[in-house]
């Protein structure tokens, strides 16, 4: 299949806000939500302040919550140290997935063969992309129910408001069940 340009990826998150993390960047780019919707979900379900790295346990279960079905797929150990260069060989195609790299997340879409994830924040065809040397650790295979959220709440996640120290927090909103 022809590479996608216009496929939809999450922005990134204001520098003001903190850096954007790969866990809920990835969670983001598999349910199709924004990124501040997936950081808040995963902060609730894991009972954190913040969330700066996620285990593939916590990413299973914040997927879980977020009706994104996640099985894993491969280890390390049985395909014998793959890089990112040679997935076409070990999944399968027509699928999302979610690799685990060396304490890194990304999504790799085998319909197009096109790898997204928090560095770039847009999809970027798997052999131009610059990590393709970098060792996989796990595979996921994802599937997701189409998710719509009402335009009010994602006009919310996007509003700010300033705190007495001068640090900015997003608005608390209601998370959907």
């Amino acid at each position: 299949m022809i590479f996608n340009p216009l496929k939809w990826a999450p922005e990134k998150r204001d520098e003001s806000l903190g850096a954007t993390w790969c866990g809920p960047y990835a969670l983001a780019v598999i349910s199709n939500t924004p990124y501040e919707f997936a950081y808040a979900k995963t902060k609730k379900v894991l009972r954190k302040r913040a969330v700066m790295g996620m285990s593939r346990h916590e990413f299973s279960k914040v997927a879980k919550a977020m009706s994104v079905n996640c099985q894993r797929f491969w280890r390390e150990r049985e395909v014998g140290g793959c890089t990112v260069a040679k997935l076409r060989d070990n999944l399968r195609p027509g699928r999302l997935y979610v690799i685990e790299l060396t304490r890194h997340f990304i999504v790799v879409d085998t319909r197009d063969w096109t790898v997204c994830d928090n560095h770039q924040a847009k999809w970027v065809p798997l052999a131009d992309w610059p990590h393709r040397r970098t060792k996989c650790q796990n595979s996921l295979d994802c599937t997701t129910t189409e998710m719509h959220w009402p335009d009010s709440e994602l006009a919310q996640i996007k509003r700010q408001r300033r705190i007495g120290n001068g640090k900015r927090y997003p608005i608390r909103m209601p998370m959907p069940i």
